[in-house]
């Protein structure tokens, strides 16, 4: 493999090809005086034009670096380097001993899917050789792999339905039979049993295994053409003559090149189609995108085994504090003018929210989504009939309350049934019905403000960005004022499983609910039964008399009122929640750390008491405490759960986004520079069949969407260390886009591609995130924070429309959001106006940043 020299280390490299796998691996070597960031920027390269060509990288040598010292700012720099790209030092004793140090000078880095084995570090020095390091040796192999087994689906074919026949037998259907029955479960069943008796009949279920993955670009020439080339290595493997191996060479190269033109077209005539799903789809048939393996390891795929053990907490009816049920029984929360009650519904609103729903999941009563949308309009008004009377009925069908739950990993390589979550799939007409009970519900909720203001979970206009927002900016003015920040996490376990049908009733008199409302949405809760279905088969159906479903519409909605009362009491401490995860902080001085250990410790203990009394159980174990303070004093803080005492944490992963006690997100950047960089490498190969315009889209949709996430939160504390990082990906996309190589010129194509750099991506983000806020006044807890010119005096100023920056001392708090969205804002609102439409102040806002980078 040959490189261009770099001054900053010495390299030798080498590429092996093993079991058509091609492995490189290179030996390195730093001077100890060497240029420390050159040689880390050149390194990044080395390790990317190698992967790229590679399915295997090992990177062996001397890089002068410690390892060991992780306070060193030199090997965090290179830890995250080396995080980033996928690769992990698999020495882990010191290679060089002194008589006043000892240190790990030498690596061994392995990239994914290779594994290290007997890794040893021992002394070769002797009496007559004085060797400076150990030795290293290491076995390394491939992960083995597994044989794909041929998969087998179950289908119907919508594609060769007649339209003529089909719409006559539908007319035929004699669906106004569902009117003149009394019970509801009929109604739902004789309906089900019409719809799967058209489709049997138009559309019958077909099983297919599935051998070989469809192919639509091998047409026959390019097969003839195949037939050809291996005819011609047949013969020379017979005769070995130079003749004969020249010319299957030349026929070789010939059947590559035209496989890769008829890949070319086929992509291109699916993007002319303008269909992003079927897009997707082909990159995934070409295997050049695919989804995680979320296959269950052998010794856990037991169908009825996972059904027990995610039915046994819901088995019972839980156990909750009597007193706390007679109070949300015997009072009401607020001044209700008028009790809420379900209203009936339209067509229009059944046609609506059909064509709301995205997953074509299909349910225990086997019929999808698009089953129910080749009959509309025509059953529209027996759809609406069935719904309309639950809803003044009071009653929601059996059928609907069956799930069938795919259990999914929450991470690769599990051992445990506690490691999965039980995902539940529910009937299409039962997401129809759910969709317009929450709809309603939730106008009722604002409209009494019920909700906490401080839960973010499935509320309009609040999200994981705008409750981190809330309290990183809080913890940035304690910083500035001098104070330290105590986060704690509070993990419940199996918190939406935890439900107890019999308070929940309660509580939804408590917010206001008329009974009618209250035992409709009783009945949806009772009597709930789930299967679960995985590659070996169904389990046994159970029943379940806890919880509300994971995966369901209407579930998470009333898991939101179940524990709106959680927080209520504590009186030191802020709280935020979203869904079922509690952070609860605190700020302090350094110096009083008893008090405010007491302070936090109340605080807990009163939402470890509500907790108990709503039948929820605290996991001391996954929760977690960090604490974040700008100054070197080291912080004393004694926060327990119970029994269990939190140690402080140097970072959390927080909704998501990784935190760190410093507030850098640095191990939340290696983490999307990892995932960008291994996407990049599995793109990189197709490069010549990908068409330039989707080569852009895929980048931007699938590579640089991974710093997307929270951007607006990290955005404004990186260094310029990381954002010079998230800057060098966006480069190697476009160098992948336009075919430039390494050394050449590449950010000029930033404005042919159209697109802004990572910083001014953030910025957009960030802008349009503060306009909504302006616009809308939401979230509550984030619009109060903004204080308008206005607000500080009535003179007509030019200025009056504009934000006033708080008082601040220190320059942390310049990253604050209170800060950041004064300066950004008020340069925005003088070139557009806030009556702008959100659509319009986007594309004038990108065209505004385009033009200042």
């Amino acid at each position: 493999m040959n490189f261009e020299r770099v001054d900053s280390m010495e390299q030798v490299w080498i590429k092996l090809v093993l079991k058509r796998r091609k492995v490189a691996i290179g030996v390195l070597y730093r001077e100890p005086r060497g240029n420390f960031l050159e040689f880390i920027e050149s390194f990044q390269d080395v390790i990317r034009v190698v992967s790229e060509n590679c399915d295997g990288v090992v990177c062996v040598g001397d890089l002068n670096v410690d390892m060991l010292d992780t306070d060193g700012s030199s090997q965090v720099n290179f830890g995250n380097i080396v995080e980033s790209l996928g690769l992990r030092q698999v020495v882990g004793e010191p290679t060089r001993v002194t008589e006043t140090r000892a240190s790990l000078l030498d690596v061994v880095l392995l990239s994914d899917g290779l594994v290290s084995s007997s890794v040893e570090v021992f002394d070769i020095s002797d009496d007559v050789n004085k060797f400076d390091h150990f030795a290293v040796s290491c076995s390394i192999c491939g992960e083995d792999g597994v044989k794909g087994i041929p998969e087998t689906i179950t289908l119907r074919n919508f594609k060769r339905i007649d339209r003529g026949l089909f719409d006559d037998h539908l007319r035929l259907t004699p669906f106004q039979r569902i009117f003149y029955i009394t019970d509801i479960d009929h109604k739902v069943t004789l309906f089900n049993e019409f719809i799967l008796a058209l489709f049997d009949t138009h559309a019958p279920l077909k099983t297919v295994v599935l051998k070989r993955k469809y192919q639509p670009w091998l047409t026959d020439t390019i097969r003839e053409m195949v037939t050809r080339r291996d005819r011609a290595l047949k013969k020379f493997k017979i005769s070995k003559r130079q003749a004969d191996w020249n010319f299957y060479k030349s026929i070789r190269n010939l059947t590559n090149s035209a496989v890769k033109a008829e890949k070319r077209q086929y992509l291109q005539h699916i993007i002319d189609k303008k269909d992003s799903k079927l897009m997707w789809k082909s990159l995934n048939d070409l295997q050049i995108r695919w989804k995680k393996n979320l296959d269950l390891p052998g010794e856990l795929n037991k169908p009825d085994e996972i059904n027990d053990y995610l039915a046994a907490t819901q088995g019972d009816h839980g156990n909750f504090d009597p007193a706390l049920f007679r109070f949300y029984q015997t009072n009401l929360k607020t001044d209700f003018k008028m009790l809420f009650k379900f209203e009936c519904v339209d067509e229009d609103v059944i046609f609506q929210k059909l064509l709301s729903i995205r997953s074509n999941a299909v349910g225990v009563d086997d019929i999808s989504i698009t089953m129910l949308l080749l009959c509309c309009p025509y059953i529209l008004p027996y759809v609406a009939h069935i719904i309309n009377t639950c809803l003044t009925g009071s009653i929601y069908p059996e059928i609907w309350k069956t799930s069938r739950v795919m259990p999914l990993p929450k991470s690769a390589g599990i051992t445990l049934f506690s490691e999965l979550r039980g995902i539940s799939i529910l009937p299409t007409l039962s997401k129809v019905m759910e969709k317009i009970m929450c709809d309603q519900i939730q106008v009722h909720l604002e409209r009494y403000s019920i909700l906490p203001v401080n839960q973010s979970g499935f509320r309009k206009g609040c999200g994981c960005a705008t409750a981190l927002l809330d309290i990183t900016d809080d913890i940035v003015r304690a910083i500035d004022k001098g104070y330290a920040t105590a986060l704690i996490l509070i993990d419940y376990s199996r918190a939406f499983d935890m439900i107890v049908h019999q308070l929940m009733t309660a509580i939804l008199h408590y917010c206001g609910f008329s009974n009618g409302a209250i035992n409709c949405v009783s009945s949806y809760l009772l009597r709930r039964r789930q299967y679960v279905q995985t590659s070996m088969g169904k389990s046994q159906v159970k029943g379940i008399n806890r919880g509300v479903p994971q995966g369901s519409i209407l579930g998470p909605l009333l898991f939101s009122i179940y524990t709106s009362s959680l927080i209520e009491g504590v009186t030191t401490s802020r709280c935020h929640m979203y869904a079922d995860d509690v952070q609860l902080y605190h700020s302090f001085l350094v110096k009083e750390s008893e008090l405010a250990s007491r302070r936090i410790n109340s605080d807990i203990q009163i939402i470890l008491s509500n907790s108990r009394k709503h039948g929820f159980n605290i996991n001391a174990g996954k929760t977690k405490l960090i604490i974040f303070n700008d100054t070197t004093c080291h912080t004393q803080l004694e926060i327990s759960i119970g029994n269990d005492v939190l140690t402080p944490v140097r970072s959390v992963k927080n909704l998501g986004l990784i935190m760190d006690n410093k507030l850098k997100f640095s191990d939340h950047i290696n983490k999307c520079l990892k995932a960008a960089f291994v996407k990049l490498k599995m793109l990189f190969p197709h490069r010549h069949i990908l068409p330039q315009s989707l080569k852009q889209t895929i980048c931007d949709a699938w590579v640089l969407s991974h710093f997307n996430y929270c951007d607006v939160v990290y955005g404004r504390f990186l260094t310029r260390f990381d954002a010079k990082r998230v800057e060098m990906i966006q480069r190697s996309c476009l160098r992948f886009i336009w075919g430039i190589r390494k050394f050449d010129r590449v950010t000029y194509k930033l404005r042919v591609s159209r697109w802004l750099t990572m910083e001014n991506r953030r910025r957009l983000h960030s802008a349009m995130l503060y306009f909504k806020i302006i616009k809308y006044k939401t979230p509550p807890y984030l619009y109060n924070k903004i204080r308008f010119r206005s607000d500080v005096h009535t003179l007509n100023v030019r200025s009056r429309g504009l934000l006033t920056p708080p008082q601040h001392r220190t320059a942390i708090f310049q990253k604050s959001f209170t800060y950041d969205i004064c300066r950004t804002m008020n340069v925005l609102l003088q070139k557009f106006k806030v009556s702008l439409s959100l659509v319009r102040f986007a594309a004038e806002l990108r065209s505004y940043l385009s033009h200042s980078q």
